[in-house]
């Protein structure tokens, strides 16, 4: 039985690891990872890829909620987003990293947004901040 999901939170945070590339972002918004919610079953997917590696992980309403707490503690960001775009073409020129997964997992389709920051920016006007 497929269950499509509609609900998205994601969260933008620093971290304490430093590489080249972050040159490129903004402190505060260094990495990005994301959970849907899955109507229906009633948990959440959480989906965060690093340079460390992939984890996904099924998260409960408590899950969400320690992450959410977390998340503000260290005064990360985070927006939910209830609307996925449309995407006609999943392919990306751009290579895999936390954006360009969160990019593809809602369908947003910019090849311009490249960074956590932009990524915020450019989804701001359509989700609400957590």
């Amino acid at each position: 039985m497929e269950k499509s999901i509609y609900r998205w939170i994601i969260f933008f945070t620093d971290r304490e690891d430093r590489y080249w590339f972050d040159m490129f972002t903004r402190p505060g918004f260094r990495h990005c990872c994301i959970a849907g919610y899955v109507e229906g079953l009633e948990h959440w997917i959480g989906f965060d890829w690093g340079k460390k590696g992939t984890y996904m992980n099924i998260l409960s309403d408590k899950d969400i909620n320690k992450i959410i707490l977390y998340t503000r503690k260290n005064k990360g960001r985070m927006l939910e987003i209830t609307k996925p775009y449309t995407m006609f073409n999943n392919w990306s020129w751009i290579p895999m990293y936390c954006v360009s997964v969160i990019k593809s997992l809602i369908g947003y389709k910019n090849y311009f947004v490249i960074t956590p920051y932009q990524l915020y920016c450019a989804l701001k006007k359509d989700a609400k901040e957590v």
